[in-house]
């Protein structure tokens, strides 16, 4: 999208502050009346800018307890089949293609190390064309945000 402005901007830092504002609120902390904000939120969903809204979770108080990080490396002649699985799984939160050494980057929680090894050893492993998983269990999450940065927008709207 290539008509971004400042209020638009506005509006998508609020947004992802607070997903749960109502239009009144969003127009009043941006400067603007009710009806013009609630047609560039209208139009921000419509272009597919604001893709949804979601709660988030903590995880540990719904009985996740392990976050971990997988490198998957495949038959690349498999790879539609083992995205698609992918797909299914619950446990996969995030997949990633990624370039280097390893194909796939997938972020997994589950409740602990023993339903990890379930995982990895009745489904990862048998999916199509799986050839090598490499682990890395997080210790302490440092960051843990889901805010898409929204400076390169805004240096675009000021170019405009």
């Amino acid at each position: 999208m290539d008509r971004l402005d400042s209020q638009d901007c506005r509006i998508l830092d609020e947004l992802q502050r607070d997903g749960r504002l109502s239009i009144a609120e969003l127009a009043e902390r941006i400067g603007l009346s009710t009806t013009p904000c609630w047609r560039r939120v209208r139009r921000l969903q419509e272009e597919g800018v604001i893709r949804s809204y979601v709660a988030r979770l903590d995880p540990q108080q719904l009985g996740i307890g392990l976050d971990v990080f997988v490198n998957v490396t495949i038959d690349m002649h498999r790879a539609q089949e083992f995205e698609g699985e992918i797909r299914q799984r619950d446990e996969v939160v995030e997949g990633y293609a990624t370039t280097g050494e390893r194909d796939y980057l997938l972020h997994i929680m589950v409740a602990d190390i023993q339903a990890f090894e379930v995982f990895v050893q009745n489904d990862l492993i048998r999916m199509p064309g799986v050839d090598r998983v490499t682990t890395s269990l997080v210790l302490k999450t440092i960051k843990d945000g889901t805010a898409v940065p929204l400076r390169y927008a805004r240096e675009r709207a000021e170019q405009n």
